[in-house]
């Protein structure tokens, strides 16, 4: 009967360890789960305030507390005469992989100001390493002071709950138009101009994955393109057809290919804009033509747009 009994406080035992073995199992991987949703939730966009301290007093000014939270930066101050002010340092942490900018600064009483050291509303966010994104940390320095004529002796303390409006970077990309210094990225929420060297026809827009409707969601006017509010990356494509056949002589005697020819989903014979097709060739009259010319015939046009071009017998 002992070792009977022995025998079942022994297997009991085992059961219970194998029992808890699998409940700490189960909780681990529940907790790399939920810990794995958390990262991606933070690599796409995680960004915050992670110092808010006090660079400098001026002219009298004093401080009763800072703190700060994600967004925010709260405060109280004195401010005893009119050319008072206090001056923070300001800490900004980018955890996240999507480039961040301050659109805009709000919550200051009616009659105060401020002023920014170290960065420009509506730039990006970026280290001294020019890094925006993924961990880097920034700082910049906000002076709170009176707006000009707005000093009263009789109100001199002041509460403040200043809100930092963090935005989004979306690209702009350019398809089958050559980009000639024309924006490539916007923050979120602003407008999009973009004045081209000539006038195009056929575009086609899009903003995320939706196409854009002309005079509805974007205006297009001379030669300046307008996307208001920005909510998605930004596809500017021109659609060009070129009515040429297998067959067709293309005659450069301009001497330059000109934009009228060109079309950047096309390799004419590995030429691009700006280079010089008339070098004088001649087409064999008994073979091509019977009235001989300077160019080339188009011997092949593949799906992707190349062509082929034979010139005097020889394949360019």
């Amino acid at each position: 009967m002992k070792k009977g009994f022995n025998l079942k406080i022994i297997l009991g035992i085992v059961f219970l360890a194998l029992f808890f073995v699998s409940v700490g199992y189960s909780a681990f991987g529940a907790n790399l789960s939920i810990n794995g949703i958390v990262g991606n939730i933070r690599v796409k966009e995680d960004i915050r305030v992670t110092g808010f301290t006090v660079e400098s007093l001026n002219n009298g000014a004093t401080v009763k507390y800072q703190d700060y939270n994600v967004s925010s930066l709260l405060g109280n101050i004195s401010l005893t005469e009119e050319d008072s002010s206090v001056t923070y340092k300001v800490s900004i942490t980018n955890i996240g992989n999507v480039e961040m900018g301050i659109k805009d600064i709000s919550g200051l009483p009616d009659n105060l100001t401020y002023k920014i050291d170290g960065y420009s509303l509506k730039d990006k966010i970026c280290d001294v390493n020019h890094e925006c994104k993924l961990g880097i940390t920034s700082e910049f320095y906000l002076t709170i002071q009176y707006k000009e004529g707005a000093y009263s002796p009789d109100k001199l303390e002041y509460s403040f709950n200043i809100n930092l409006q963090f935005k989004s970077f979306f690209t702009v990309t350019y398809d089958n138009i050559v980009n000639e210094g024309y924006p490539t990225e916007i923050l979120e929420g602003e407008d999009l101009f973009v004045t081209f060297s000539s006038t195009l026809s056929n575009l086609s827009i899009s903003m995320g994955s939706n196409p854009l409707v002309d005079d509805v969601d974007y205006t297009y006017s001379g030669k300046t393109l307008t996307i208001p509010n920005v909510t998605g990356n930004i596809v500017i494509s021109r659609n060009v057809s070129v009515n040429l056949n297998v067959g067709d002589y293309v005659d450069y005697d301009a001497g330059v290919w000109t934009e009228t020819v060109e079309n950047s989903s096309m390799s004419l014979g590995g030429y691009t804009q700006g280079s010089s097709r008339n070098n004088g060739i001649t087409c064999p009259s008994d073979t091509y033509n019977p009235v001989a010319k300077n160019g080339w015939r188009i011997l092949d046009i593949a799906t992707d747009g190349t062509m082929t071009l034979v010139s005097a017998g020889t394949l360019e």
